[in-house]
């Protein structure tokens, strides 16, 4: 017998460390799930006592074909012990792995990860030589799997991430609890070789409980019609249901025609969306942008898809990074996987009498696999890696660990440094875009610290190198939750009932929310059962983003990161009725709050306009059918008031009567942009922005 788990104690708060940007990093280790490969990659054959583990599942999309060991939860762990010993003893165990958890909660709320026998290394030197490379192997038992590609750009510090698989030395027979002792040696040793050794954490996506069964086949239903971007209106047969392009009440029923859920759905909030059509009405399509989707799922391009034609296959930029070794160009045609949705979202064509139009059509769109069932720290590496050589403009991403990779991170910064190449060596930084994620603790849940778009546990402002997004729903509020539209209502993994499953992670650290529940897109084929839904994923709000910051760089492509990051910040709308307190202005459940693409067009909040004097505070507030111009005190005296186009021509001429304290100017019928509205009284004139 050569399994222990001697080093796990009897309580479920064991934890293992290893070393994050030089400091010890703990996670607790994982008691309810445990895991190991077979001989070959095969399934387990052997039996294995159902009174003591509920299943084993075979892994077989993973790079190393693991098995999953579930406990039953009234196990004891001297029964997990034995029976484990139970499995070994049938000689079909190569490798036992390490599995991890940043909570204390069971595995059943999908967030265990496990620690393979890979290990991503970040050498101090930026181009180690050979001899480097192979004393170390040499010194660590380890086999080079992945190296950088020969094509990534020139760049300083250490090393672009190299990808190592350990071998076992003898008195650890079967690898268990290896993997940190493993990193602490690299870190601690006296040569200071590596700049970073971090462990290939793998993520199972489907872990967990699933809810109910698919919907029956029904069409859905346009049984209301508005023209969503006025004289500009697409004719895509779903136009009217994309309510975070424009929302002018999206109701579930509508589309359904006929109450979906008990209680019924209600009306959404006028107004509620990312303000696509208004720039869209800019002229702006994504011309000249390239979109970078880095996701999960199957294959990821279908260019026959009537969707989308503005998007010729192209190989170069249609990659697999889930193997083992380099990334393979990916040349089949068949698409089901979350890259194809969320490049949907971005560039699928407008107007062409099908599906749903995309927020930046002309953008062109690239695709990096890195999982089915899985992601991993080392695929996503690769993607990183694969994504600076295509010098791309814009990175979205649905990948999210709450686990913190110092191998991810330094490719982060190397984007940071030496990405969106234009103009021989001049760097703009590309634009990574990331999902905060949801909770699956519970109804309630935990909120769970994400990263990349969080990377730190201790609250400190964001590294400078993601945007992080949160969600938000159809009523401007966050996103408590998605509605399950295959029961309704959804029993909660912590007991009880709810409608709001999986609600987003949230917090003041992360940047700005954008739509990211009831989301129509055409991911699929061709026939209506397979271009709609309505489920939510964390990559649909990354996708919208994606598509805004494409529309914003057509028109302002030097900008780089920071100055993107900070345009959507100021730009976003204080929505929600939350508390957004200084110095950033942000609230702790929608951060800056939620996107407005014409705000950040043009530079400048104007969701709430403010002007002051001495004596008072005059406020803007920007509704879909007229300005509430507020005081924070009644008026002194009368205000004459004047609103001009931004041609200067007179528009309009009021009156603002001495000691109110609220007055409403009607835009209803005026065209959508900017106006300038001028107020005037015997001791003071003032000139404010509006925007309709």
């Amino acid at each position: 017998m050569c399994f222990t788990i001697s080093s796990l104690s009897t309580s479920a708060q064991a934890t293992t460390w290893w070393y994050n940007n030089g400091v010890p990093d703990s996670v607790y280790l994982q008691t309810d799930v445990f895991s190991f490969r077979c001989f070959g990659g095969v399934a387990y054959t052997g039996g294995y006592d159902t009174l003591i583990i509920d299943s084993i599942i075979h892994r077989s999309t993973r790079p190393d074909a693991a098995n999953d060991v579930f406990f039953d939860p009234s196990s004891t762990l001297p029964q997990r012990l034995a029976a484990v010993q139970s499995i070994d003893s049938t000689g079909q165990l190569e490798i036992f792995y390490l599995n991890i958890s940043t909570t204390t909660d069971p595995f059943s709320s999908n967030n265990w990860y496990t620690l393979d026998n890979k290990i991503l290394v970040n050498f101090t030197t930026t181009y180690p030589d050979s001899l480097t490379i192979d004393s170390f192997m040499n010194k660590y038992s380890l086999t080079l799997e992945y190296e950088p590609l020969d094509s990534l750009p020139v760049t300083t510090g250490c090393s672009y991430t190299y990808i190592f698989k350990f071998n076992l030395p003898s008195n650890q027979p079967n690898g268990f609890m290896y993997v940190p002792e493993l990193l602490q040696d690299m870190f601690e040793d006296s040569t200071h070789v590596a700049c970073l050794a971090s462990p290939n954490v793998v993520n199972i996506r489907s872990a967990g409980n699933t809810f109910g069964s698919p919907p029956p086949a029904v069409e859905p239903q346009e049984s209301f019609v508005y023209d969503m971007c006025g004289n500009g209106d697409p004719n895509d047969e779903f136009r009217d249901f994309q309510w975070y392009i424009h929302n002018d009440g999206f109701n579930e029923e509508d589309f359904f025609g006929g109450p979906t859920c008990s209680p019924a759905a209600v009306d959404g909030t006028v107004g509620a969306d990312a303000k696509i059509c208004e720039c869209w009405n800019e002229g702006l399509s994504g011309q000249g942008v390239n979109v970078c989707i880095i996701a999960t799922g199957d294959v990821y391009f279908n260019p026959n898809h009537a969707d989308l034609q503005n998007q010729p296959y192209n190989p170069t930029k249609m990659w697999d990074c889930t193997g083992i070794g380099n990334c393979i160009t990916l040349v089949s045609d068949i698409s089901t996987g979350n890259g194809m949705r969320m490049g949907g979202i971005v560039a699928n064509t407008k107007n062409n009498n099908f599906a749903i139009a995309g927020i930046a059509e002309n953008a062109e769109l690239s695709h990096i696999k890195i999982g089915n069932d899985f992601t991993s720290d080392a695929s996503m590496v690769k993607a990183l890696q694969v994504a600076l050589v295509m010098n791309v403009d814009i990175i979205a991403t649905e990948y999210v660990s709450s686990v913190f990779s110092g191998a991810i991170m330094a490719e982060l910064r190397k984007h940071n440094e030496v990405g969106r190449e234009y103009n021989h060596g001049v760097f703009y930084g590309t634009i990574i875009i990331s999902p905060t994620g949801h909770q699956e603790a519970g109804c309630a849940g935990t909120v769970l610290s994400q990263f990349p778009a969080r990377y730190n546990w201790n609250g400190s402002p964001l590294e400078p190198e993601v945007i992080g997004v949160i969600a938000s729903n159809e009523y401007d509020k966050l996103q408590e939750g998605y509605r399950d539209h295959y029961n309704c209502i959804v029993p909660c993994i912590g007991g009880g009932i709810t409608q709001d499953a999986f609600p987003s992670n949230f917090g003041s650290q992360y940047d700005i929310a954008a739509p990211g529940t009831n989301m129509f897109w055409a991911p699929y084929g061709n026939t209506w059962m397979d271009r709609w839904t309505r489920k939510s994923q964390d990559g649909d709000m990354v996708a919208i983003v994606a598509g805004v910051v494409a529309l914003l760089l057509e028109d302002k492509f030097h900008q780089g990161f920071l100055e993107m990051r900070d345009r959507l910040r100021s730009g976003a709308d204080k929505v929600g009725g939350y508390n957004y307190l200084p110095p950033l202005m942000h609230s702790n459940a929608l951060a800056a709050g939620r996107i407005n693409c014409l705000n950040s067009l043009l530079g400048w909040p104007l969701s709430t306009s403010t002007i002051k004097d001495e004596n008072q505070t005059i406020s803007i507030i920007h509704n879909p059918e007229n300005w509430d111009i507020n005081f924070d005190g009644l008026t002194i005296g009368e205000f004459v008031g004047t609103l001009y186009d931004m041609n200067g021509s007179v528009i309009n001429k009021f009156t603002i009567n001495n000691g109110v304290q609220s007055y409403s100017l009607s835009h209803k019928n005026l065209s959508a942009g900017l106006y300038i509205i001028n107020l005037s009284n015997s001791k003071n004139t003032f000139t404010i922005k509006a925007l309709k």
